[in-house]
């Protein structure tokens, strides 16, 4: 379908999408700055929304079952007015920390984390959109900052230090870097929301011993659920092995499963009787084999040490007495050369 521009503008608003029609729009890109959205059933953002969409200035996506924003959303430089309003959004995503350009912001009504509702205040008034719109960028430019802090110091200390050192001198280097980014961001003059970001944020190549103080609570977590998750598979893998052993048992004990039984164990002392008489021809048969291969080699050095001791020396000698006297016998014509010109 052909969408239709006005002054830049493009709304989509109230048309029943549970889909944007991303190629739609990014055949209108180059003209569209505000873009309308509103009043929908849309439920993701496409990946290739942000990167297609740069120029755009306003995004109105309220009123509508969104879950999550993509993680390349912050190609979205330009952005200067985006509303969220009454969505089902829980976390933002670390990219926020680009929207440098961002003057105004709406979170009202998301099921948001105690964390970020902190930081995304009220909203109530243009004032608070605002503030919304400073505070989250600051707060995701200094988690950036502090993740940033965090991997220096792992790399540093594990490319400078000798192995037996690390384990002790890299605990106190990551606890006086993550002192110095609170205190940093103790000193900001504008109001700094909470410090713990949120889950999403955190890179998924940091090990538990990299992470920053606040982000530890959740990896901790994490690590307990797994822990419980293996001890309870490998309880209930010993349960199943026990209630065999004994049903194995009441079973043989059984009339009707003594005579199967008894065959069984012929069958199985039968096996071992021709096992054993296996071993003893194919056994020997292999020390023999074993035995060949072994004299052969020792034949085949002998045979090699005589070559380099005899043939080899011998040649190498020859050799050495013919370079000599070719040596000589020119040296003799170039002396000869050199009297006859003087």
């Amino acid at each position: 379908m052909g969408l239709t521009v006005t002054d830049g503008e493009l709304d989509l608003s109230m048309s029943q999408l549970e889909e944007i029609p991303t190629k739609e729009i990014i055949a209108v890109k180059n003209k569209v700055r505000k873009l309308d959205l509103s009043n929908n059933q849309l439920q993701v953002l496409p990946m290739e929304f942000a990167p297609n969409l740069t120029l755009l200035v306003e995004l109105d996506l309220s009123k509508n079952q969104l879950s999550m924003i993509p993680d390349n959303f912050g190609l979205l430089v330009n952005l200067q007015l985006l509303d969220l309003y009454s969505n089902n959004i829980e976390r933002l995503p670390l990219s926020f920390k680009d929207l440098k350009k961002l003057r105004w912001l709406d979170l009202k009504d998301n099921p948001l984390t105690p964390q970020l509702a902190k930081i995304a205040g009220s909203c109530v008034d243009k004032d608070e959109c605002r503030k919304c719109a400073r505070d989250i960028v600051l707060i995701m430019q200094e988690i950036y900052k502090n993740l940033g802090d965090v991997k220096g110091v792992a790399k540093s200390t594990k490319s400078e230090e000798p192995p037996s050192s690390v384990a002790s001198k890299d605990k106190k280097k990551k606890k006086k870097a993550v002192k110095s980014a609170d205190s940093n961001k103790n000193k900001k003059e504008s109001p700094q929301p909470s410090k713990t970001p949120l889950k999403e944020l955190e890179p998924e190549d940091k090990a538990e011993e990299n992470l920053p103080a606040f982000q530890k609570h959740g990896a901790s977590i994490s690590k307990r659920h797994g822990l419980c998750y293996t001890f309870l598979r490998g309880f209930l893998w010993s349960i199943v092995l026990v209630a065999i052993f004994i049903s194995s048992l009441i079973l043989s004990k059984h009339p009707q499963v003594q005579p199967y039984a008894h065959t069984l164990n012929q069958k199985i002392e039968l096996a071992k009787i021709e096992l054993g008489n296996y071993y003893e021809v194919y056994g020997e048969r292999l020390w023999v084999h074993l035995g060949g291969l072994k004299e052969t080699w020792a034949s085949s050095m002998t045979k090699l040490n005589g070559f380099v001791d005899g043939t080899l020396m011998v040649f190498l000698i020859d050799f050495k007495e013919r370079m000599l006297d070719g040596l000589a016998s020119m040296r003799v014509q170039v002396n000869e050369y050199l009297t006859k010109k003087d």
